[in-house]
């Protein structure tokens, strides 16, 4: 492990680690990964972070266990390139989006990754999901990414979202030309490209 890097405790089949690692990324690899699988937590992540959850981000003393906290955290620490406009209202906007994402679109996503969920539940999941994705469809009109011409986190976030539509079998003809357009854009991304393989363990391409 090298000493002058942060220490980011990530699953690997986590969505929520996965956009915390495709940020990194996107600042060239500026953390050691530490893979956490559920059923063996690390002696050093318990000693840091006693709930063991992952993503845990270890920077010297500071410890941070929450991903939208996590990738603030790095872009301000690292804010080369910027991901969170320096706009004040812009990045209100962004934030406001993400914590909707959080508290409606992930807990969607774990319903559909749980393995335990009847088909009934991930019926309903995958259409609320389907619903939330849908109603994001303006913010791709005559932008360059989502909700604007620069990527940001919001695209950081999408990016595990949309990869995962295959398996939970959301099919893509629903969506607009743009949001696939959109897709193509992102997936091609050098970060991407970087942390895809963790993505193709989780969705079996």
């Amino acid at each position: 492990m090298n000493p002058t890097l942060l220490t980011l405790y990530s699953d690997p089949l986590d969505p929520n680690c996965h956009r915390v690692r495709l940020l990194a990324a996107e600042k060239e690899d500026l953390v050691d990964i530490v893979e956490v699988h559920q059923h063996d937590i690390p002696e050093e992540l318990l000693k840091i972070n006693p709930q063991g959850n992952c993503p845990t981000l270890c920077d010297k003393d500071v410890v941070l266990n929450e991903a939208q906290v996590i990738m603030e955290y790095l872009d301000e620490r690292f804010p080369n390139p910027v991901l969170l406009p320096v706009d004040p209202i812009k990045r209100a906007r962004i934030r406001m989006v993400l914590s909707t994402m959080r508290d409606f679109w992930f807990p969607q996503m774990k319903i559909l990754d749980d393995l335990n969920s009847s088909e009934e539940q991930k019926e309903r999941a995958r259409k609320k999901l389907k619903k939330n994705l849908l109603e994001l469809r303006p913010a791709f009109t005559h932008n360059e990414y989502c909700m604007g011409d620069e990527y940001t986190l919001i695209d950081v976030t999408l990016a595990p979202i949309l990869w995962r539509l295959k398996k939970y079998e959301i099919p893509m003809d629903s969506f607009s030309v743009e949001y696939e357009l959109y897709m193509k854009k992102i997936f091609t991304r050098k970060a991407l490209l970087v942390v895809c393989h963790f993505l193709r363990r989780v969705c079996n391409d």
